[in-house]
C-alpha cells in the first residue's frame, strides 16, 4: 500500500470486495489500484469514484476488485473465497 493511503473500509458480496478509503493524491490510488491488478485473487479492478473532501484536503476513493476463487494453494493462509458447497 503507497504511504499517503489509508483503507478506512473493506467489504465483500458475493464475488466482489469494495473497498475505500483515504488518499493524498490520485497518483497514490492509482498505484494501489494497479497492485490490486497483479494478486492472483482479484479480477478486474476498477475504480468507482473519488471525491475531495473540503475539511481535509484528502481524496476520499470507492474501488472494487472481483474475487476469482483457485484451489487453496496459499500455505494454509485464509482466503476469501468460501469453500465449495456439499452437493
Amino acid at each position: 500500500m503507497p504511504g499517503g493511503l489509508r483503507l478506512t473500509t473493506v467489504t465483500s458480496k458475493d464475488s466482489k470486495v469494495a473497498f475505500s478509503g483515504l488518499a493524498e493524491s490520485t497518483a497514490q490510488i492509482t498505484v494501489y489500484l494497479r497492485a490490486l491488478g497483479r494478486e492472483a485473487a482479484f479480477k478486474n479492478p476498477a475504480l468507482i469514484q473519488t471525491q475531495r473532501d473540503r475539511a481535509t484536503g484528502l481524496l476520499k476513493f470507492d474501488m472494487e476488485v472481483e474475487v476469482t476463487c483457485q484451489p487453496a494453494t496459499n500455505g494454509g493462509r485464509q482466503s476469501l473465497c468460501r469453500p465449495a458447497s456439499p452437493r
